[in-house]
């Protein structure tokens, strides 16, 4: 790890037929979640701020990629 952004990143997979919860892992100060990838949007053009930073829903059936910034 070299320190760049890419350095940090979660999956969170639901295969579930029911949205669930997912505990996003802590980081350090002055770091944020984004969201950067959805089965239903694929990659996104602009990663999105993830306000909650705590947790995030995932839809059933739903694969979420989350970076850091």
């Amino acid at each position: 790890a070299d320190g760049t952004a890419d350095d940090y990143f979660f999956v969170a997979y639901n295969m579930h037929w029911v949205s669930h919860l997912f505990a996003l892992p802590a980081l350090p100060k002055g770091k944020h979640w984004y969201l950067a990838a959805s089965t239903d949007d694929g990659v996104l053009k602009e990663p999105v701020l993830i306000e909650e930073a705590k947790c995030v829903e995932v839809e059933e059936r739903t694969i979420k990629v989350f970076i850091v910034k």
